[in-house]
Formats: structure tokens, C-alpha cells, sequence
């Protein structure tokens, strides 16, 4: 699941993930994102943490006080590295600093995830 609110970040790490064999939800708030968690447990989610409204540290801390959803691996996606500290400590995995590549995106994400090789 990739949780942001820019649309170019969404669109191109849909388009990624896609490549590499892997199914995308998409949410481009904290609230959507939890909608979408009601009827769907992803195997990881990307988190944007600079949202409006709840923030990506509110959306992990809830999310990690869920008992379903707690245990679902956050990576953190941030142009913010003041943030990181705060993320990891409301249990994020790791992290991804904006902007990246797709070859940054798929070893971000290998360590959690079976990723076929790009085309």
C-alpha cells in the first residue's frame, strides 16, 4: 500500500511496484488509507509522513495500536530526515528519502517483499 499525498509520487511508485510483480492500493490520505485497511491487509505499506490533516506519524502510531494491522511493516517516504527519528519511534521499519529512484525504491522495499526483477 503506498499512503501520499502528491499524486506524481503515488502514480510513479504504483507504476514500480507494478513492474515488479506486485499489487497497489493506493491512499492519498491518512483517513482513505484507513478505509482502505478495513477490508484489505497490505504486506507493507509506504508512508508518506508530511500529509494534511493526520500525518504520517499519527497514521503509524495508530496504526500500530491496531492489533490487526500492527504488525504490517511501515516504510517511511520523506524528503524530511528531521522526521525520521519520530518515525522510527512510533515503529516504522526504515525508510525512503524523496525524491528516488526506482532502483532505491526496489531495494527499500526487497527486505520485506519478493520482488520479481524489472523488465
Amino acid at each position: 500500500m503506498v499512503v501520499d499525498d502528491q499524486e506524481s509520487y503515488t502514480d510513479m511508485m504504483s507504476r514500480v511496484l507494478i513492474e515488479y510483480g506486485l499489487q497497489v492500493f493506493i491512499a492519498n490520505d491518512a483517513n482513505q488509507a484507513f478505509g482502505l485497511l478495513d477490508s484489505v491487509t497490505p504486506d507493507l505499506i509506504l508512508l508518506d509522513v508530511m500529509m494534511p490533516g493526520v500525518d504520517g506519524i499519527a497514521f503509524l502510531r495508530r496504526l500500530r495500536a491496531d492489533p490487526r494491522l500492527g504488525i504490517v511493516p511501515v516504510l517511511l517516504v520523506t524528503a524530511y530526515l528531521d522526521t525520521l527519528e519520530r518515525g522510527i519511534a512510533a515503529g516504522a521499519q526504515g525508510y525512503l528519502t524523496k525524491p528516488f529512484s526506482a532502483q532505491q525504491l526496489r531495494a527499500a522495499i526487497a527486505g520485506f517483499l519478493q520482488v520479481r526483477p524489472a523488465d
